[in-house]
């Protein structure tokens, strides 16, 4: 932990950040481990939850291995071992000049008095830091944060962009808008482009005053021809867009180090969150206008190429690669680049069959997953017979009612008669959708109906794939079939959807990485591919700004862990316990409190099939199994006993059977016998069985009871059979250990309520009128061993 970091940007007059850990006030990035993006975790309890490490009694909720009902969520399942220590060579001390800076604004705090009366009515005012770092011993850690030197003298000219309507009267989708404001700078700011950073949307900056925008409050419009970015040339009756360009004012750079150089514990600076803005804007304008990076959000950028370490399969069709979160942060007497690992979902690039191959779906959920996929369809040439790839987005399969306005209109000439089937089947091949071809191609005599695969065959001497569906690459209204065959599709979309169990489980694979492995990608892959090394790229140049790619280094301290509260193994006698490392052993020590005793417990066992197939198809096997967890529960301190007290129940079903309702039977007759617990063993990680045996167990009837994953139940062991006690005895009403003394400090008076408080919302892939839940969870007593939790339903994507 760290308690002593560099100061950030201030706020009125808000207390000085910790001075450990991030190097700017006001919160910081991930410790380590990395993020990933890109589907969606729901909104129940993962069900990645892998088994304890080895080790005999390693409380596992505290090392590596999380307790949780279902044997806790396991390791990173890499088998890693250490994590690796950062080590670029000789460790860079820390800025003197920014420690002395920090020691100044120290004592200008210290020294300070909160006026008498307190603040004026409606103003926010921070409340002053009462000291500083006292505790533990001081350490030198390195941030995931670099340097970065600004030139003196140099301005920044602000202007806001607004892109009207097309002539089809609709407002550009934000797409097309990055491509018009690319255009604009080509077509009337070629000169000056080199100067010019834009957010490809609405403001731009420049380092050099723009002579053909009005420098008044009078704002400029600029006429835009529109060109596809795979376009070489602009077509004779090209849409032309108007673009209204706005100066809205210079700003210094050297403002904001003047403001964070000051030793003025209450000094404000009006401007410091649009130089900020400004300057992201432009510490983002390299990678997002080279064409081998994919630049998702605002700050956030992946290689279209990685290399083989920075991308990883999720299985079908989808995989991860690992790109780079950038941020200019304000921090003490000097400005920093954040740099943070992200990893993003995307669909794997390529053929588009492959694509469709590796998700042998319904053509529903098929649709679903390609629909708004952009591709590339590669049979188009040019009059000079040349290939010409166009990029087109994937309306969906072909089905009843494409283009129905169009069939009301029948070609001229076409009879009744003549015209085509008037139903589409739902995901139709290419030798299943017609249409009128007036002019007629080789070996074509005359006008005809022909299919889609027919003409691909004669016009472009292509054989299509006919079990494969036509993709709609036009609208509902105005349909464009294509076969799977001629679309590649386009790197580095990320996909909107919920990550399937599976994929999570390899997504967090990738993901969970050690801060040095993080720092090593950051300094190796990320600087190059911001354009921060091996040179500075010329934007950064052009606004006088010099990133140093090297993570800086900032003061931390190592406080002493807590001393955790136990009882012995007598339950009269308390044990106390240090943890080293984040560990300690339970060994000869019980719970702290357990309260109620299961007195009545039994199990269940679903889908007996596959769930005793784990234990080698010996049901027996498992019963002895279950015993044994019980044996350990109860050394735990639980008093249970070691064998269930009422007949337990086999929940089996067919393939065609309803699971849910075979569940729902079996808990119901097990309400008679007024059980105190129930073990739930499950044949593996299905979401969907879980949910619904927390719902029946939680909601419907009432069931007190504890889930485990039969793969690792079967391993089993102490420390395993600890971990689910934990989560057992909380249910009890059971306090497993105390932090006790006045180590808790104002907690420990018992007058201190911790409260948690989230709203989650609809996924992606979740209905439209999905609502979105708020949770809300508070501490009871002193002991932070019970938190009550409620939960509200309320309207989709709202945060109250």
């Amino acid at each position: 932990m760290s308690d002593r970091g560099s100061r950030g940007g201030r706020g009125g007059r808000g207390a000085r950040g910790d001075r450990g850990g991030t190097p700017f006030r006001g919160g910081g990035g991930p410790r380590g481990g990395g993020s990933f993006e890109g589907g969606d975790r729901g909104r129940g309890r993962g069900e990645y939850r892998g088994g304890a490490r080895g080790g005999a009694y390693n409380l596992p909720y505290r090392d590596s291995s999380r307790g949780g009902d279902r044997g806790g969520r396991g390791g990173r399942g890499r088998g890693r071992g250490e994590a690796r220590i950062y080590n670029p060579g000789p460790v860079p001390a820390y800025n003197a000049a920014v420690a002395q800076k920090e020691n100044d604004i120290e004592k200008a705090v210290l020294k300070a008095k909160p006026p008498a009366k307190g603040p004026s009515p409606g103003t926010a005012v921070l409340p002053l830091r009462p000291g500083y770092n006292t505790q533990g011993s001081e350490i030198l850690l390195y941030a995931n944060y670099m340097d970065i030197t600004v030139k003196g003298g140099v301005k920044c000219f602000r202007y806001s962009i607004d892109i009207g309507p097309g002539p089809d009267r609709k407002v550009p989708s934000i797409k097309k808008c990055k491509r018009l404001v690319q255009l604009l700078l080509e077509e009337h700011f070629a000169a000056e482009r080199g100067h010019i950073a834009s957010d490809s949307r609405a403001n731009m900056v420049s380092s050099k005053k723009l002579n053909k925008v009005s420098d008044d409050e009078e704002s400029t419009d600029f006429r835009v021809r529109w060109r596809a970015a795979d376009e070489t040339e602009y077509e004779e009756n090209a849409d032309v867009y108007t673009v209204t360009v706005k100066f809205t004012g210079m700003i210094a750079v050297s403002d904001l180090i003047d403001y964070l150089t000051s030793s003025n514990a209450s000094a404000f600076f009006a401007n410091k969150s649009e130089i900020l803005q400004a300057l992201n804007i432009v510490v983002g304008e390299y990678p997002k206008s080279r064409t081998d990076i994919a630049s998702i959000g605002a700050n956030k950028h992946f290689p279209l190429n990685p290399g083989p370490n920075d991308r990883f399969s999720l299985g079908e069709g989808l995989e991860v690669i690992r790109g780079y979160f950038v941020s200019v942060r304000a921090a003490t007497a000097r400005l920093l680049v954040n740099v943070q690992v992200k990893n993003v979902a995307v669909y794997e690039s390529g053929s588009l069959p492959n694509l469709i191959g590796q998700n042998p779906t319904s053509k529903s959920n098929l649709e679903r997953f390609l629909k708004t996929l952009r591709v590339v369809v590669t049979h188009l040439k040019d009059k000079n017979k040349k290939p010409v790839r166009r990029e087109k987005s994937i309306c969906g399969l072909a089905r009843e009612g494409d283009g129905a306005n169009l069939r009301n209109r029948a070609p001229r000439g076409v009879t009744q008669e003549r015209q085509p089937r008037q139903k589409i089947p739902f995901g139709a091949a290419p030798n299943e959708i017609e249409f009128w071809q007036e002019k007629p191609v080789a070996p074509m005599t005359k006008p005809a109906f022909i299919t889609v695969s027919y003409w691909f065959k004669i016009k472009h001497k292509i054989d299509v794939d006919n079990r494969l569906p036509v993709m709609n690459v036009g609208s509902r209204d105005m349909p464009s079939y294509v076969p799977a065959d001629v679309c590649e599709v386009i790197a580095g979309q990320p996909a909107k959807m919920k990550l399937s169990a599976n994929q999570t489980a390899q997504m967090i694979r990738f993901a969970v990485r050690s801060p040095g492995e993080n720092a090593d990608s950051i300094v190796q892959q990320g600087a190059p591919l911001l354009g921060f090394s091996p040179t500075t790229n010329n934007v950064l140049k052009a606004f006088g700004l010099q990133p140093i790619p090297n993570l800086i280094t900032v003061p931390g301290r190592t406080l002493q862990a807590p001393f955790i509260t136990y009882k012995k193994a007598d339950r009269k006698q308390e044990s106390r316990l240090q943890p080293r490392d984040a560990t300690w052993n339970l060994r000869d020590i019980v719970f702290y409190e357990a309260r109620r005793a299961p007195t009545r417990w039994s199990w269940v066992v679903i889908n007996p099939f596959m769930t005793y197939k784990r234990f080698g198809g010996d049901e027996q096997a498992c019963m002895r199994r279950i015993e044994e967890w019980a044996t350990n529960v109860r050394a735990a301190g639980i008093a249970i006993d070691s064998r269930p007290t009422a007949a337990g129940v086999n929940v089996a079903y067919g393939r065609d059977e309803n699971p849910q309702r075979k569940v729902d039977a079996a808990f119901e007759s097990l309400v008679k016998h007024r059980l105190d617990f129930i073990l739930v063993v499950l044949p593996g990680r299905e979401t969907f069985l879980y949910n619904t045996i927390k719902y029946l167990c939680d909601v419907k009837y009432g069931l007190l009871h504890a889930c485990v994953a039969a793969d690792k139940f079967v391993k089993g062991g102490p420390q395993y059979d600890a971990n689910v006690a934990l989560k057992v005895n909380l249910k009890l009403n059971g306090t497993n250990h105390v932090v006790g003394g006045n180590q808790l400090g104002l907690i420990s008076k018992g007058k201190t309520m911790l409260v948690g408080i989230d709203v989650t919302h609809p996924s992606p892939s979740s209905a439209r009128n999905a609502p979105s839940i708020a949770a809300i969870v508070a501490s009871v007593g002193k002991d932070l061993s019970q938190f009550p939790a409620q939960l509200h339903v309320q309207t989709g994507k709202q945060e109250k």
